[in-house]
């Protein structure tokens, strides 16, 4: 038997009631009952979910509300959200990964597939299905291991790579991996060129443990190695994020967003996803049920939503 929902979750669990009965509404006294919160909390929630809606937001995140006279509530989709709206090459393609993340059943994945390759021209479909294709490849490496690992710790690593000027060892220090049409990239701090770096999978020969100190005067730049990363992927970089369950509620809300191939072990789970805003404000709905213990970035960004959630809660501008 699942423990009580802690407050905030049952809030954003009242609001997607609320969207799924659409033009019919609700009493707000009512759907605060149903979920055992107070009106009042229901109503400032409602308030704070606008005073905080980020240029980041996901679409199911952009909501909109009205409360009548008789205090009825209605949620639902931001103007034009719901309009069905002609699909470039990017967008189709985002569409297509955003599908395979989602974890549906195969029946109604394939359908859903159907319908947007339907709205394509053939070339365009076929594009589409080749970077698909070239995405979902993940490739086999002898060093991954301990690449994934120095990616977590921040340590550093020495490696023989092969460019353009012949072998050399370089000192490196990982910031992320991406795989690409079969490829594994490594997007590091180099010691040597004093400057971050690709490199490719297949040009390293060897890879061994190293201390790394910081660069003098100079600080790695590990968000523009995700960018160039995330540039070179279709902007479908994913990282390797360790998650814990903090208490039982943890484990179903692990499961219900990741799908059930998401495999805890001692209260853990890892996982590669693109760490992007809609990921961070699902952590923060856990409520403390669901804690990262790494990457280093995405505890700082959950750290900063909760914060500005919690002013939000109490009224003061996060500004």
């Amino acid at each position: 038997m699942r423990s009580q929902l802690l407050e905030t979750t049952r809030l954003f669990l009242a609001i997607e009631r609320a969207a799924d009965l659409g033009e019919q509404g609700v009493f707000l006294a009512d759907l605060a009952r149903e979920f055992g919160l107070s009106t009042q909390a229901l109503r400032t929630f409602l308030v704070a979910l606008d005073e905080t809606a980020e240029a980041t937001a996901s679409p199911d995140e952009l909501v909109d509300w009205s409360l009548d006279e008789e205090d009825r509530l209605r949620v639902y989709y931001a103007p034009g959200l719901d309009r069905e709206i002609p699909l470039g090459g990017d967008e189709a393609s985002a569409l297509m990964i955003g599908l395979d993340r989602l974890g549906l059943a195969a029946e109604r994945h394939e359908e859903l597939q159907a319908k947007l390759l339907a709205r394509l021209s053939a070339a365009e479909a076929e594009r589409l299905l080749g970077i698909r294709h070239r995405l979902m490849i993940k490739s086999e490496h002898r060093w991954r291991p301990e690449l994934d690992e120095a990616v977590t710790k921040a340590s550093g690593l020495r490696i023989l790579y092969e460019s353009a000027s012949g072998r050399e060892w370089r000192r490196i220090v990982p910031s992320a991996t991406a795989d690409y049409d079969g490829q594994l990239y490594i997007g590091a701090w180099c010691f040597e060129r004093e400057a971050p770096r690709l490199f490719r999978g297949d040009r390293l020969f060897q890879l061994e443990s190293w201390d790394a100190p910081e660069p003098g005067g100079q600080s790695w730049d590990h968000e523009g190695l995700r960018r160039r990363l995330a540039q070179l992927t279709q902007a479908q970089l994913t990282e390797r994020i360790v998650l814990r369950c903090a208490d039982k509620d943890g484990a179903w809300m692990i499961e219900d967003y990741f799908g059930p191939q998401a495999r805890l072990s001692k209260g853990r789970v890892v996982v590669r996803e693109f760490v992007g805003q809609a990921l961070v404000n699902w952590i923060v709905s856990c409520t403390g049920s669901v804690l990262v213990e790494s990457p280093a970035g995405l505890i700082e960004r959950v750290a900063e939503r909760a914060r500005q959630v919690r002013l939000s809660h109490a009224g003061v501008s996060s500004g």
